[in-house]
């Protein structure tokens, strides 16, 4: 399903993918609540599968020493982010996958409907995200936000009309697949070179970025529940959304 996956080579997935997936013991972690100034929508998992369970998270090694963030540096976190992005991204319009979550054509919400909600997603983020660049030094602040950018971009620049369905996969699919291959085989210069230029806000963008940074919006403020132990029973206690009840929620969190 993903686009490195070629027939006939290491069952089919391709020579840039691991030829085993081991599944851990939990596949699914729900978090009640996240004691950051920002609630994550998502998190990488640990790597490695055959001793993640055990050990826990550990670093990507390519050859002689080189790591990821050693080798890629200041683009490590925001290329990573893109990658992992792509690759939901581009899964979103295989029906047979939304058909697992029950999302076909005859559902409430259907198939259609997620996918095209997808690419609206993607325009959204992609346009907010400049609020996240600094003009006077041409520097993003967030690494999300530059990846949200450069995958808006890519479709402008090779979606064959932007934000049609049905040419905007196999853009995505380009995209994800170089990516992929370039980290594999650690090749910072050419992930550079079309990173930087799909990163870079000039022209039309920049005129994009002025209307984006003229319109702020208030930051979201997040109300999460806390559990409390009560003579050996579980509380799960809620609170009513106010700059008091975050507060509270937080003092009653005791970190």
């Amino acid at each position: 399903m993903l686009p490195w996956a070629i027939p006939g080579e290491n069952d089919g997935k391709g020579p840039f993918q691991a030829n085993l997936f081991q599944a851990p013991d939990f596949t699914i972690v729900h978090s009640l609540a996240f004691c950051t100034s920002y609630v994550w929508e998502a998190v990488n998992l640990p790597n490695y599968s055959d001793i993640k369970e055990a050990t826990g998270f550990k670093n990507i090694v390519f050859a002689n020493r080189q790591t990821w963030t050693s080798l890629f540096e200041k683009l490590a976190s925001s290329v990573e982010e893109c990658r992992a992005m792509l690759a939901s991204y581009y899964l979103a319009e295989n029906k047979e996958l939304l058909a697992m979550f029950v999302y076909n054509d005859t559902s409430i919400i259907t198939a259609d409907d997620i996918i095209y909600f997808t690419y609206l997603h993607i325009g959204v983020e992609g346009v907010k995200a400049l609020r996240a660049f600094n003009v006077e030094d041409q520097t993003w602040g967030q690494p999300h936000a530059r990846a949200n950018f450069a995958i808006l971009k890519h479709l402008l620049l090779d979606g064959h009309g932007v934000m049609k369905v049905g040419h905007d996969a196999p853009s995505l699919g380009r995209m994800l697949c170089r990516i992929h291959v370039w980290r594999w085989i650690a090749d910072l210069n050419s992930c550079s070179e079309v990173y930087e230029r799909l990163g870079a806000v000039d022209g039309n963008y920049e005129a994009w970025r002025r209307i984006v940074a003229s319109k702020q919006e208030s930051n979201w403020k997040s109300v999460q529940p806390n559990t409390i132990l009560r003579d050996g029973e579980v509380e799960l206690r809620i609170y009513e959304e106010s700059n008091e009840e975050i507060i509270q929620s937080f003092a009653e969190r005791a970190i």
